[in-house]
């Protein structure tokens, strides 16, 4: 019975990654249907329990260009697609059971507020595809979608979290919202600060208040230049590694993310995060540094009226 549950277990990670291809792919369901001469409800089947014959995971591994490792998940998975990470990133996050967010404040930590500014940001001063606003319009589409699931599941079922933030990162939304660079219009400008400074509030509660099984940090000192992620599931933990950002300096243009479950390289990660969080300040002194922060920042640059 064992082994009969593991290999149902791995089946559907497989389908997990199909998905996830599919999704970054920008492709429908009908559309890859087509391409494989199979039903819609093969491919559905496919992305919920899996792919069992290996003649037809060479025919998705061909038809999606990737290799039928990377659906097996038997090597390292990269994505230079925004779309695709974030899936696969939803997908790991709905069954772990701690969460370790090294970039913050924490992406699924923010209210809907800061989805609707980071829909109005790629659409208009940071497209995630240059010269043609029509399929800029629809990946930004599905990126969003995506990240509502992640946002609605992270809601229902939270799992225990540990988040640190750089202090850096605190002043900058202080003082520029987010976005810097951009040629915002002042109104534009002064509501993305707006919702900045509401989520600092918010992060300064949590501080004070960490909800049940979380853990938030500040770190006085420089994070690693690619934000990293471990998510613990079912007795294993898988890395992220990701250029792709949702928060201060959202950027989601021009990197590569890597998906692994590597003994070495999650342990390396693993003792990089516990070194992160025994150098973080917590609590109220915390909370103190990102209140004070926000009334200096309101001091030096008031919010217009």
């Amino acid at each position: 019975m064992r082994m009969e549950h593991s290999v149902s277990r791995e089946a559907v990670r497989i389908g997990e990654r199909l998905r996830a291809f599919r999704v970054g792919s920008g492709l429908t369901v009908d559309e890859v249907a087509d391409r494989l001469s199979l039903s819609r409800a093969a491919v559905y089947r496919f992305e919920k329990e899996g792919i069992q014959r290996i003649e037809t995971l060479e025919r998705v591994a061909r038809m999606m260009n990737i290799s039928v490792g990377a659906l097996l998940g038997v090597s390292v998975e990269y994505a230079t697609n925004p779309v695709e990470f974030f899936e696969r990133l939803r997908q790991l996050e709905a069954s772990a059971d701690w969460l370790f967010v090294a970039f913050g404040p924490a992406y699924l930590l923010t209210g809907d507020a800061w989805d609707r500014a980071l829909m109005r940001y790629f659409a208009d001063f940071h497209p995630l595809i240059h010269g043609d606003r029509a399929a800029n319009e629809k990946a930004l589409a599905n990126l969003m979608k995506v990240l509502a699931r992640r946002k609605r599941a992270f809601r229902a079922r939270p799992p225990a979290f540990t988040n640190i933030v750089e202090a850096a990162d605190v002043e900058h939304l202080a003082v520029h919202g987010f976005g810097e660079g951009a040629n915002f219009a002042l109104d534009d400008r002064q509501t993305h600060r707006r919702i900045a400074l509401e989520e600092l509030e918010q992060l300064a509660q949590m501080l004070e208040r960490p909800p049940l099984n979380n853990q938030i940090g500040v770190l006085f000192d420089s994070l690693p230049s690619t934000s990293f992620s471990l998510a613990r599931r079912e007795g294993s933990t898988t890395l992220t590694i990701s250029p792709f950002r949702l928060g201060a300096r959202p950027s989601l243009r021009n990197g590569v993310s890597m998906i692994t479950s590597a003994r070495e390289a999650v342990e390396l990660h693993m003792d990089l995060a516990h070194d992160l969080w025994r150098r973080s300040v917590i609590g109220e002194k915390a909370a103190a540094f990102v209140r004070d922060t926000v009334a200096t920042a309101l001091r030096e640059s008031p919010l217009a009226n």
